[in-house]
């Protein structure tokens, strides 16, 4: 089994060498001269829509229709909020663990407040700092939250 991340990111040549990887099964391992015949079954992830990544001409529709046997489309978190206590229990579960630390209860207003309405500027004030330096965090710890138009 083989998971590739983000296939839509592949520059063009990149997409040539996968998809003839995927039709002939042959790889050329660094240094070999010789090609080495791999069985494998992929899965591919991409947060863009590669249909039309297709159709506006930056993925390549025979790549696409190899990946295309059986589609998941999971919607963005903001889509799901529901998903969200989940998710903080799995994580907090997850640190308590590698911290060697117990578990602790997790207050339904906190699970409440982090199906966390996207609001930005109530977060940041709720912490006490200005937007700005919450965006920085966010941006720091890779939340990836988009840049507030200049003031």
């Amino acid at each position: 089994m083989l998971f590739l991340d983000e296939v839509g990111e592949l520059p063009p040549p990149m997409q040539a060498k996968l998809l003839r990887v995927l039709e002939t099964g042959d790889v050329m391992r660094v240094g070999s001269s010789e090609p080495r015949r791999v069985d494998v079954r992929v899965i591919a992830a991409s947060n863009r829509v590669l249909d039309r990544e297709v159709r506006e001409g930056r993925f390549r529709a025979d790549l696409f229709y190899r990946f295309n046997v059986v589609e998941l489309r999971i919607p963005a978190l903001r889509e799901r909020r529901e998903d969200i206590p989940l998710l903080v229990r799995h994580f907090a579960t997850g640190f308590a663990r590698q911290f060697g630390r117990d578990m602790m209860a997790i207050d339904h207003e906190v699970l409440v407040r982090l199906a966390a309405r996207g609001n930005k500027k109530e977060a940041a004030r709720r912490l006490g700092l200005s937007r700005r330096a919450l965006y920085r965090r966010l941006e720091k710890f890779g939340l990836d939250a988009p840049r507030p138009a200049a003031a």
